[in-house]
């Protein structure tokens, strides 16, 4: 669901114009970067609180800098998949390359993860608070479907409607 966004905002990449100065491609990728993972905290940070009790406030500087190098992992992984169905001692030389990549990606969240002040402690977040936060997202989604197209709404009424589904299933079957 969240990759229709991501899909979204990199056929929105593909159509910047030509006759825009290098600066200016790397001022829209990199606001395009910043408003993508806004959105995936958004979009996970209620989950995160309801069953870990926490949530990182490091995490949006997390993403900026891990979100460049998941599509080159996921290429590598891809390859490395490939290259072993095709002969297994191939695929040993990918499986290096992906390990440093993965090896680079913790070590950045450790890093981040290890600065102070880092967490936001919450106490028994309820399943309402996600049927009440799905409902506000869809509510969101609406009024902005108006004003940006239809690209933005199919995405996130998804995930609203996910939001909505798991907060009725925790209440329903809460102990």
């Amino acid at each position: 669901l969240f990759g229709d966004l991501l899909l979204a905002n990199a056929t929105k990449l593909l159509k910047l114009e030509k006759r825009d100065t290098k600066l200016a491609k790397l001022g829209k990728h990199l606001v395009l970067m910043i408003t993508t993972c806004i959105s995936a905290q958004v979009f996970t940070i209620p989950v995160v609180a309801f069953h870990f009790q926490e949530v990182s406030l490091w995490a949006v500087i997390t993403n900026l800098f891990v979100v460049p190098f998941v599509p080159v992992v996921m290429t590598a992984v891809f390859f490395m998949c490939v290259l072993g169905l095709i002969w297994l001692p191939i695929a040993v030389p990918a499986a290096g390359f992906t390990y440093i990549l993965i090896q680079g990606i913790l070590a950045i969240v450790c890093f981040f993860g290890s600065l102070p002040f880092g967490v936001l402690a919450f106490g028994e977040v309820s399943a309402f608070f996600l049927l009440v936060y799905g409902l506000a997202i869809l509510t969101g989604v609406f009024l902005l479907k108006h004003k940006r197209g239809l690209w933005v709404f199919v995405p996130s009424a998804s995930i609203a409607a996910l939001f909505i589904l798991c907060g009725t299933f925790a209440l329903l079957y809460a102990e």
